[in-house]
């Protein structure tokens, strides 16, 4: 019975081993002997020759998909344990490509828009980038809406591979290369390299020196004259002064971001919720908590300017603690999917198929639970999440909204229609629903959990709901 799942590991252990040789991922000890945490958002030069471009950062899991070579210029994100994450925006990725599905873009010509959430699935190089063999999905996610530049229209070789595009690599995608591979570039291999970037870092720091005691752009002094124009909902606060009135503009935005952490006591509260979130998810089950996300979290936390030393040491080592999870977490899900495509998980395949039979009209379909890291404690948001229903990954967070009753709908399957915007302090999509129905088995007609208000006779008068939007 398990003889498929068998054949599959054995075919995998035995590529990473023929993928090793000659491949630079275990190279010599770095000088000095530490292993220090480089400075986020860098960028450095390969100091090899083909050396691995990875989907993990492990050389036991995953596989590698492309090579840099000595001189080429790679985006470091941030460093873990000897391995750096790199972005795929310098030139040295023009020729990457991977694979989508091909039910997830609406081709036009040489480009495709996506019309579904997909993954970007990198090809593995150990089996000469077979679509079929290439499963390791680069993050992140891909949104619909996204323009895509096609490359070739690969057909479905059987029912569980269907059709997919070959596309190129999205300077967005992020990968692992081995750190004892990489220095950091001086400016002048950037301004070689990257000559726009560098102009624009150089215009950016000579314009923040001069401006470091310059007053706000929208701050007017008694003299008359305004120094910035005001938006139209903007506040006008007259503060009394020595000099005369100021007058300081300030605007309300919509959002879901952090709370003042320009503070003592603002980020002591931020990191007090950020612990007691590391705790829950330590509790919960590792294949569907929400470790990498909290990572995020608890990395954003120690790179703020005015964070302690203590505060920083904290966060980081718990950050650490949450990569090791990830990484297990990510081990997990490559083996659920390859008990998937064995047909061994028959269960957990058929709530799928409910779940994209039921999909269609919506914009995501889940189900709905609470979020122990945005639990709207210590300056976080309160945000839902809603969950995929085969193996309880995080596919959606979701904005309370006064006219539904989300808390008495956690535990069930629901599809919501809605809108999702990027919350910049976040660092993730959130979903404003305006419409979510209660999903019933296939057969029944799903219940509407809009019974007590509807989407459609729901009224919002301008100027009263959030920031004076109306949907």
């Amino acid at each position: 019975m398990h003889t498929p799942l068998i054949l599959v590991v054995s075919s995998l252990f035995a590529s990473t081993l023929a993928g090793h040789a000659g491949l630079q991922d275990t190279p010599p000890a770095r000088d000095g002997g530490s292993e220090s945490a480089e400075a986020t958002g860098h960028h450095a030069v390969v100091t090899g020759k083909k050396v691995n471009v990875r989907t993990s950062a492990s050389v036991e899991g995953g596989y590698h998909f492309f090579k840099v070579n000595e001189g080429d210029l790679v985006s470091v994100l941030y460093e873990r344990f000897g391995w750096s994450r790199v972005r795929m925006d310098t030139p040295v990725f023009r020729k990457a490509f991977g694979y989508v599905t091909a039910d997830a873009i609406e081709a036009d010509g040489s480009t495709g828009t996506l019309i579904a959430r997909a993954r970007f699935n990198a090809p593995n190089a150990t089996q000469s980038n077979r679509s079929d063999m290439s499963w390791e999905g680069l993050d992140p996610i891909l949104e619909p809406g996204m323009t895509l530049e096609l490359v070739e229209l690969i057909p479905a070789s059987s029912a569980g591979d269907p059709a997919k595009w070959k596309v190129a690599m999205p300077e967005r995608q992020e990968a692992w290369i081995n750190s004892n591979w990489l220095r950091k570039a001086t400016p002048a291999e950037i301004e070689a390299k990257l000559p726009k970037v560098m102009a624009d870092e150089t215009s950016e720091k000579t314009t923040t020196d001069a401006d470091v005691d310059a007053e706000p752009a929208t701050t007017e002094l008694a003299t008359g004259e305004t120094t910035g124009q005001l938006d139209d909902d903007a506040e006008i606060v007259e503060t009394g002064t020595d000099a005369g009135t100021e007058v300081v503009a300030t605007t309300e935005e919509e959002g879901d971001g952090a709370g003042d952490l320009s503070d003592g006591e603002g980020r002591t509260a931020r990191l007090a919720a950020l612990d007691k979130a590391f705790r829950l998810a330590l509790k919960e089950r590792i294949e569907s908590a929400e470790l990498e996300i909290l990572q995020t979290q608890f990395v954003q936390f120690a790179d703020l300017v005015n964070v302690t030393e203590v505060e920083k040491k904290t966060a980081l080592a718990r950050a650490d603690v949450l990569g090791l999870k990830v990484a297990v977490q990510d081990q997990l899900a490559r083996l659920r999917e390859m008990r998937e495509r064995t047909q061994i998980d028959i269960e957990n395949i058929g709530a799928t198929r409910v779940a994209m039979d039921a999909r269609a009209p919506y914009d995501v379909v889940g189900r709905l639970n609470a979020s122990v890291v945005f639990s709207g404690e210590g300056s976080m948001p309160l945000l839902f999440r809603l969950q995929d229903t085969s193996g309880g990954q995080t596919i959606a967070y979701i904005r309370p909204d006064e006219r539904f009753d989300i808390t008495a709908m956690t535990g069930l399957l629901v599809g919501i229609i809605g809108d999702s915007r990027y919350d910049e302090a976040l660092q993730l999509n959130v979903v404003r629903p305006r419409r979510i129905d209660l999903l019933a088995p296939r057969g029944d007609a799903p219940e509407s959990a809009e019974s007590t208000q509807p989407a459609a006779t729901v009224e919002v008068v301008e100027g009263e709901a959030d920031g004076g939007e109306a949907d």
